[in-house]
């Protein structure tokens, strides 16, 4: 085969081998077919809200915050179960000064606003019942 020829047949095979590979490369490029159950196939998705319950695994009573405190703080308290809870503030002698809960109280993340009016700067008691559970955390009033 005479030199003129063999590069023709080297330009041929060359083209062919670059056809075989636009052909692949254009099937493999090409986006697959959306499934039945698509949005694209079903028309506008509707709006799905998600709600997480995250529920606490023990009963505990938070430090108020801030502590010590001028106005007014912050009881946070959990419940993992359904129980009645009573939240009561004791001054240092022991007399119920206030009760801020007493009801069924469902499991949960609680915080409650004490906000104190009328009362001398001192040391008090908060104190949860909840089924039977029971803890107190001392609180710093300073006027």
């Amino acid at each position: 085969m005479k030199r003129g020829k063999s590069y023709i047949l080297v330009a041929l095979i060359l083209f062919a081998l670059g056809l075989a590979i636009l052909a692949f490369m254009s099937t493999w490029a090409k986006k697959p077919p959306d499934p039945p159950d698509s949005p694209e196939t079903l028309g506008p998705s509707p709006s799905i809200a998600v709600t997480v319950i995250v529920v606490p695994n023990v009963f505990s009573l938070s430090q108020n915050y801030p502590n010590p405190f001028n106005s007014s703080t912050i009881i946070k308290y959990t419940l993992p179960e359904a129980v009645w809870v009573k939240l009561e503030v004791y001054n240092i002698l022991g007399k119920k000064v206030a009760t801020l809960v007493d009801s069924k109280q469902q499991p949960g993340y609680y915080s409650y606003v004490y906000g104190v009016t009328g009362r001398a700067s001192g040391v008090y008691f908060c104190r949860i019942t909840a089924g039977r559970f029971q803890k107190s955390r001392k609180m710093l009033l300073v006027r």
